[in-house]
C-alpha cells in the first residue's frame, strides 16, 4: 500500500540529514587556517623571539602556519586590545610577559581587566629576576645590602616603571624598610650601561643582564627574587633565604587567548607547546635567551596569573607605581 502523503515529510527529513552531514564535514579540525600570535612589542625582544620559536614548533606539529604579528605601542596595550576584540575561535593568540597580570592597575586608560578578559593557555618559560650592585658598593651580599639600605639612601635602576624588575625592588623596600629610590629607564639595556658606569648603585633586572654585567667584573649579583635559586646563577642566593620568604617574583612569558575560546582548542595548543618544550632544539634556543622552560596546564598558568594579579597589584598600590 502506498502512502503518498508521507513523501514530502520524508523528503524534508532527508534534506535535513544531508544538510547536517554537509555541516559536519565543513567543521574541520583545528587549526584549518593560519593562526596569529600577537606580540605587543617590537621584533627582536625576548617576547618576540619566544613567539617565533613557539610559532615555528606549532606550525610543524599542528600543520598550519602560526604567524607572529607585532603590535607594539602603549606598553603592550595595543596588542592586548587587538586580541580582546578578535573572534574567540583560537585563531588569534597573544604571547604576553608577566605585566599582563598587573596591566589593569598600571594603566588607567585600560577599559577592561586582562586577567578576566583572557584565558590562560600555557606558561612557556621564565626569566628570573635578580639584584646586583656595582663593584664599588660597600655591601656585596643581600644581607649586608639590606642592613646598609636601612640606614643609607640607595638608588636603583630597573627595566622600566611597572615592570616585574621594578616591582621586585619595591617589594623588598616595603618589606625590609629600605631607603631605595627608583631611577627609571626605558629597558634593561639602558639601565645596565649606567650601572656599569657606577652612576647607579643597585640594579634590579632579568638574569641575562646580570650575567652580562657579571662578565665585566663591574657588578656583583647579590640575590634572585624567585622562590628557588636560578639554574642560570646557582651560586646566587634567593631573597627568601635571607629572611623574606614571601618574595617570589619572576619575569614569565606565556600564551593566552580571548575569553570564550573553545576549551578543546586551548587544550590542543597546550599539549603541543608542552611537547615542544621537551625538544632539545627548543631548549637550546630558550637558553640563548636565558629562559627556563615551564609548561604545565592552563590551570597552573591561571593560578600564577591570578596570584601575581593579587599580590603584585597590592605592591604597586602601596608603592604608588604607575606606568609611563
Amino acid at each position: 500500500m502506498r502512502f503518498p502523503f508521507l513523501w514530502p515529510t520524508c523528503g524534508l527529513l532527508l534534506a535535513t540529514v544531508c544538510a547536517a552531514g554537509a555541516h559536519a564535514s565543513d567543521a574541520s579540525p583545528y587549526p584549518s587556517k593560519p593562526v596569529r600570535i600577537v606580540v605587543g612589542s617590537s621584533p627582536g625582544g625576548v617576547t618576540d623571539v619566544m613567539a617565533r620559536v613557539i610559532g615555528t614548533e606549532l606550525s610543524q606539529s599542528l600543520g598550519q602556519q602560526f604567524v607572529v604579528e607585532n603590535r607594539p605601542g602603549a606598553g603592550g596595550l595595543i596588542g592586548l586590545n587587538n586580541v580582546a576584540k578578535s573572534p574567540r575561535d583560537g585563531y588569534t593568540l597573544l604571547l604576553v610577559p608577566a605585566t599582563l597580570a598587573v596591566s589593569k592597575v598600571l594603566y588607567s586608560s585600560l577599559t577592561f581587566d586582562p586577567v578576566e578578559e583572557f584565558v590562560p593557555v600555557v606558561n612557556i618559560g621564565t626569566s628570573p629576576i635578580g639584584f646586583s650592585v656595582h663593584a664599588s658598593f660597600p655591601a656585596k651580599n643581600i644581607k649586608d645590602f639590606i642592613a646598609y639600605a636601612k640606614t643609607h639612601d640607595v638608588n636603583f635602576a630597573s627595566c622600566g616603571p611597572g615592570t616585574p624588575q621594578h616591582i621586585a625592588a619595591e617589594f623588598l623596600r616595603l618589606q625590609a624598610g629600605l631607603k631605595l629610590t627608583h631611577i627609571p629607564y626605558k629597558g634593561c639595556g639602558a639601565a645596565l650601561t649606567d650601572v656599569l658606569a657606577g652612576n647607579v648603585q643597585m640594579f634590579s633586572a632579568s638574569i641575562p643582564h646580570l650575567l652580562e654585567g657579571r662578565k665585566t667584573d663591574k657588578i656583583v649579583p647579590i640575590a634572585v627574587t624567585t622562590g628557588k635559586r636560578s639554574q642560570l646563577m646557582p651560586d646566587v642566593p634567593t631573597v627568601a633565604e635571607s629572611g623574606y620568604p614571601e618574595m617570589d617574583i619572576s619575569a614569565w612569558f606565556g600564551l593566552v587567548a580571548a575569553k570564550g575560546t573553545p576549551r578543546e582548542v586551548i587544550d590542543k595548543i597546550n599539549r603541543a607547546v608542552n611537547e615542544a618544550l621537551k625538544r632539545p632544539a627548543v631548549l637550546e634556543k630558550m637558553a640563548t635567551q636565558y629562559m627556563e622552560p615551564v609548561g604545565g596546564t592552563p590551570e597552573s598558568f591561571g593560578e600564577l596569573i591570578h596570584r601575581d594579579a593579587r599580590e603584585l597589584s597590592a605592591i604597586i598600590e602601596r608603592a604608588g607605581i604607575r606606568a609611563q
